[in-house]
Formats: structure tokens, C-alpha cells, sequence
């Protein structure tokens, strides 16, 4: 059973907004975790240190990248 879409697709006006939203939101996710592979290479003590509310730096950083990979 072949299911078509409910209405004809069209050319999404927003589609280079989305793109280029898309292209900084990759970078920018890229870069952040290039510094947490960065501390673990450098620095892996540095990951068991207390940085915010009881908290370590693994957690705090990795906090982040969780929620935002989930929230799209």
C-alpha cells in the first residue's frame, strides 16, 4: 500500500533559512563536542573535577549535548 503525502509538496520558502540554521546548529554542536573529546585527550583528570552544584565536568558538559541531540 503506497501512501502519498496529504497535500502536493511545494517549494518551502523557509528552506534556505533552514539550511543555513542547520548548518550552524552542526558546527557549532560540532565544535562543542571536539572540546569535550579535546579535555578527555588532554586532560582526563580535569573530567572529575567539581564545577557546578556537586556536579563534575563530564556532566555538566555532556548535559547539554544530550538535551540538545533529544530535543530535535
Amino acid at each position: 500500500m503506497f501512501h502519498k503525502p496529504a497535500t502536493p509538496a511545494e517549494s518551502d520558502p523557509a528552506g534556505p533559512y533552514k539550511m543555513r540554521l542547520g548548518l550552524w546548529m552542526f558546527l557549532f554542536y560540532s565544535l562543542f563536542y571536539a572540546g569535550f573529546v579535546a579535555i578527555n585527550l588532554f586532560a582526563p583528570l580535569a573530567m572529575a573535577e567539581v564545577v557546578f552544584a556537586g556536579l563534575n565536568l563530564a556532566t555538566v558538559r555532556v548535559s547539554p549535548s544530550v538535551s540538545y541531540q533529544f530535543s530535535a
